[in-house]
């Protein structure tokens, strides 16, 4: 269980100075535990790993309510005031860069069909941004987990890929995934003559980094790493209505909490599921 920085300090600053309810100080360690799990116990993080990534994780992982994740951040932007005017512990105060989300959800995104996916992929010259673009949209995998992809990990043979690393501090479970024959052509194509280590390298040939893939996506989609994934979710959903296998290859870590009647599904059952979703051209 990952430690609290300055937990003591900041639920007597809490009580005695903000005069804070006694439901509040038995609430707030619990939720700044849910955080500091997440970020494996570091308390120097931006805003934006709190507004996408940790939102994100508590919504789509954990499956808490958005009035309970408001709870959580509402939280965070207390402690972070606290961190930074009182102890000083930080250099600058991103309290007030926490976003809280609506307590209604807003109307769905307009994504764009398959076809507006295909043709732009269709579009991009680069060979690299081509084939981590077709391999993002193929598989529906994080970009985490795209980063953490080694050559090693993908059956040419069999058009599969295996995501070793999930989201979050757990790292969720790994899980094998169909992919597209086209999006397998790119890669090799980007390879050249390399067999091992990481499946996609930066311009210093080093690994990609989350950073690289979030910019090589709103290059050319104009939206983030996790809009593609959720296309590719919405997408084989519409096609297929396997919500079951759709949320296997997503990798959602509480599936058994809020779908009890999703069983396990081998790699030939997602392949099915695959073909009838269209990603194969």
């Amino acid at each position: 269980m990952a430690e609290i920085p300055y937990l003591e300090e900041y639920l007597k600053h809490m009580k005695i100075i903000k005069l804070s309810s006694d439901y509040t100080l038995k609430n707030y360690p619990i939720h700044l535990r849910d955080f500091f799990e997440f970020t494996g116990g570091k308390y120097n993080v931006t805003s934006p790993t709190i507004n996408n990534k940790y939102t994100t994780y508590l919504l789509e992982d954990r499956k808490f309510a958005r009035k309970t994740i408001n709870a959580k951040l509402s939280c965070l932007r207390s402690y972070y005031h606290f961190l930074y005017d009182q102890l000083e512990v930080i250099d600058r105060n991103i309290a007030e860069k926490i976003n809280l989300l609506d307590l209604e959800e807003r109307e769905e995104k307009k994504l764009i069909t398959q076809e507006e996916v295909f043709k732009i992929l269709d579009t991009i010259d680069d060979v690299r941004d081509r084939a981590l673009l077709e391999i993002l949209y193929a598989t529906g995998i994080r970009e985490g987990e795209l980063c953490s992809l080694n050559i090693e990990h993908i059956d040419f043979n069999n058009f599969i890929v295996t995501i070793v690393k999930g989201k979050g501090k757990k790292g969720g479970r790994t899980r094998a995934v169909p992919v597209s024959k086209s999006a397998l052509k790119w890669v090799k194509a980007s390879l050249g003559a390399r067999k091992a280590g990481p499946l996609f390298l930066n311009n210093r040939a080093e690994r990609l980094g989350t950073r690289s893939v979030y910019n090589i996506v709103t290059k050319h989609f104009g939206f983030p790493p996790h809009d593609l994934r959720h296309c590719f979710a919405t997408h084989m959903i519409k096609k297929t209505g396997n919500m079951k296998a759709v949320s296997q290859m997503l990798g959602h870590s509480s599936i058994q909490m809020t779908e009890k009647i999703y069983t396990h599904m081998d790699a030939e059952d997602l392949k099915d599921i695959y073909k009838n979703g269209g990603m194969e051209r």
